[in-house]
């Protein structure tokens, strides 16, 4: 029996298990995202092939090589192949492109169903942070970052005008990538920053202030909630608070799912947690489109202008429901339609920008 069909033999129970399909219909050309994947249905299949073949791999591999054939002749090689910093996420007839980027310790995988729903005609390009493949090794300052974003946005695109969406800590990455790419002559029609804000420490007195008192009273609805013996590890322990991290901030448990960072990504995460925490933005004089989710989580600055006010020319704020998580896990749909209104209204701005540049 060739080797290929043995893997495919081996992986059809985990994906029929997975992808809730019979073992006997599964074919080399089933594809993960048309049958309905999602990033919680990544994160179970390639746990499962963990267990199965002994293989670690990304799970954005699954953006890479979304078939089962695919997948069925990757773990057929002893090596892990190196991703693109830069994947097509969405095609598209028009131009210029539009780059996402995505949260803290996540992947590319995570933005997928956000731009699924986007309404444009425009290619969508996803773009990976250093160390995603569990091989090289992940970069340690926002700038250091940004510098590695610029280089791989002109490789696809070599000049503007730019278009440039972050989650949460790939927000403030990209917010520094605009400055990086404005500062070499080129024009950024688009910054969007959805969700993602400077480390509090770097945030005006007044918002830290306010910070430190929602925290106080979110410990202490926590604490007040707890069985006694867990009261002591809660207040001197790091990783017992970490353990409650999805109680929303009135102290319900399990009203928002913990953070969608995979387990695979520890090693980046931390990284870049330091990262976010030594980088004090620099001016950008140009408009942030913010994208503010109608639950606000206690650690965050009470409005995108008291985060972000000091640092840029203009902020444009936009409100969509759900919480800092939700918005991609559920809300994905109503985030998209902001995001397309915006994306449309610069895209017919930089169209007439250009036209009006040209020599009649």
């Amino acid at each position: 029996m060739p080797t290929s069909t043995v893997m495919m033999e081996r992986l059809k129970p985990i994906w029929a298990r997975v992808m809730n399909r019979s073992a006997a219909d599964a074919e080399p050309s089933d594809n993960f995202f048309t049958l309905g994947g999602t990033p919680a249905k990544a994160r179970e299949l390639f746990g499962e092939i963990e267990k199965e073949c002994g293989r670690k791999l990304p799970v954005f591999t699954v953006v890479q090589l979304p078939t089962l054939g695919e997948l069925a002749e990757l773990l057929e090689r002893s090596d892990t192949p190196e991703f693109p910093t830069i994947t097509l996420l969405r095609e598209g007839h028009q131009e210029p492109a539009i780059f996402v980027t995505h949260g803290l310790g996540s992947s590319v995988l995570d933005l997928c169903q956000m731009v699924k729903h986007l309404d444009t005609s425009n290619p969508v390009f996803g773009i990976q942070a250093k160390g995603s493949d569990l091989k090289s090794e992940p970069l340690r300052s926002v700038p250091d970052m940004a510098d590695f974003y610029a280089a791989a946005i002109q490789k696809t695109r070599p000049h503007g005008p730019y278009f440039l969406v972050g989650y949460s800590f790939g927000g403030v990455v990209m917010f520094e990538t605009a400055r990086r790419l404005t500062a070499k002559g080129e024009r950024v029609a688009f910054l969007g920053i959805v969700e993602g804000y400077p480390y509090r420490e770097f945030l005006p007195t007044s918002e830290k202030l306010r910070i430190k008192s929602r925290l106080l009273k979110r410990h202490a609805t926590i604490l007040s909630r707890i069985p006694m013996n867990k009261k002591i590890g809660y207040l001197t322990k790091g990783t017992e608070r970490e353990a409650y991290s999805s109680w929303d901030d009135s102290g319900n448990p399990g009203k928002r799912p913990p953070n969608v960072t995979f387990a695979d990504a520890d090693r980046r995460r931390q990284s870049e947690e330091l990262a976010l925490k030594s980088y004090t933005p620099g001016y950008y004089d140009g408009k942030i489109h913010f994208v503010r989710a109608e639950e606000k989580i206690a650690s965050f600055p009470s409005s995108p202008r008291g985060a972000w006010g000091t640092f840029t020319r203009e902020i444009v704020t936009d409100i969509t429901p759900g919480d800092h998580f939700q918005i991609l896990s559920r809300h994905y749909e109503g985030l998209a339609r902001i995001l397309s209104r915006r994306l449309k209204e610069s895209l017919s701005e930089a169209l007439s920008s250009e036209n009006r540049r040209r020599p009649q």
